[in-house]
């Protein structure tokens, strides 16, 4: 929501400048990122699930 912030932000945790970094998003960057998060995220949940139900029994 506020990339400059952010990047500020982050400079300062890891003690860096990304002051610099110019920030570029695209429509192919942003369709490739939700597929990818939202397939990781089915499949963290897939294996706290199985880990659940084989905990139960």
């Amino acid at each position: 929501m506020v990339p400059d912030g952010m990047m500020q932000m982050s400079g300062n945790m890891v003690h860096s400048n990304f002051a610099d970094i110019g920030w570029s998003l695209h429509w192919t960057g942003f369709l490739v990122g939700l597929v990818a998060w939202s397939f990781l995220s089915g499949l963290f949940v897939w294996a706290i699930a199985a880990t659940y139900n084989r905990l139960l029994g």
